[in-house]
């Protein structure tokens, strides 16, 4: 007797994100500042700019993003530099962000992360708010100001101007981005730039995948994510400040996940062997656990003490289909 076919599960369909949290209120009434992060996997960043040129300035405008990292952007130094590309000190640069790149040099138009981190001073604002103005002439009255009241003027705005609501700026800003997992084999196809803030790390990847015929699943599995647990364990052991990790995963968290979960194509043993070795974290909290979203972030603090507003990722009560 034929067996009737078994189509595997599609999920096209897109519903409206209901969001939770109000990054304008919560500093108004308690001086908490909502650090966003977008993450996205470009398949191509010069496509991107090509077709869309306006959609990552639009983005950062709109939600007024702090780090935008990017995964799978086909890239080579070479590319990087090219004045012509416009990419390096163009890209996003009006809009006030500095950008850092990680390429491939084993494969060409291969891999590739960027990150662009919003540019501040330690004084406050962004870097573009606070350069020198061109100075007007002086009014006649400028010159009688007492002396005393002008200096204490200056101190009370520079001292208001550098916290964001109870945040001091300086928070805001990284103290080292680094393009290295500490592993040159690891390092050659660009997929990992990390971020030390002095109170978060933040690292952006692009994980490798296992292949069509599974012929990179073990080093996918057995050298490549073990080094990047080494690398996440040393960073928190180093700074004793929450790693956080994100980007494209190349894995799925739950097979309900996957827009086609029980296709042909997804060996069933690949794809739980991937997910044990990257679930097999001792005290990393996948959000996805506690919340939908789109990709899930790895985090690692204890759990009894770890309070993190993602709620501003426009989250909805995990549903199966």
């Amino acid at each position: 007797m034929k067996k009737a076919k078994v189509e595997p599960q599609r999920i096209t369909e897109k519903d409206d994100l209901t969001k939770l949290w109000d990054s304008a209120e919560a500093l108004e009434r308690h001086g908490s500042y909502t650090f966003k992060i977008l993450s996205w996997n470009v398949a191509g960043i010069r496509a991107l700019l090509r077709k869309h040129p306006n959609a990552l300035p639009d983005l950062a405008s709109k939600h007024d993003i702090d780090v935008i990292c990017l995964q799978e952007t086909k890239l080579q130094e070479i590319h990087v530099e090219d004045p012509k590309l416009k990419l390096k000190g163009h890209v996003l640069e009006k809009e006030g962000y500095d950008s850092h790149w990680s390429c491939s040099t084993t494969k060409k138009g291969y891999s590739g992360t960027a990150v662009f981190i919003k540019r501040r001073t330690a004084e406050g604002g962004s870097a573009d708010e606070t350069k020198p103005k061109d100075k007007k002439q002086a009014t006649l009255g400028a010159f009688f100001v007492n002396k005393n009241e002008t200096d204490a003027s200056s101190v009370n705005s520079n001292a208001e101007s550098s916290n964001i609501g109870k945040i001091d700026v300086k928070h805001l800003i990284p103290d080292e981005v680094s393009c290295s997992m500490g592993a040159k084999e690891h390092d050659e196809e660009g997929r990992i730039i990390t971020m030390d803030f002095p109170l978060f790390s933040l690292a952006n990847l692009y994980v490798p995948n296992s292949g069509q015929k599974l012929e990179r699943l073990s080093y996918r599995t057995e050298q490549w994510d073990t080094a990047l647990l080494e690398c996440m364990q040393q960073k928190e052991k180093e700074g004793a400040n929450p790693v956080i990790w994100l980007g494209d995963l190349n894995v799925a968290h739950k097979a309900y996940d996957c827009w086609n979960d029980g296709a042909k194509h997804l060996a069933k043993q690949s794809v739980q062997r991937r997910r044990r070795k990257i679930h097999s974290r001792n005290n990393w909290i996948p959000t996805g656990e506690h919340m939908w979203m789109p990709f899930v972030i790895y985090i690692l603090m204890p759990r009894d003490t770890i309070r993190i507003g993602l709620k501003e990722l426009a989250t909805r009560p995990r549903t199966k289909v």
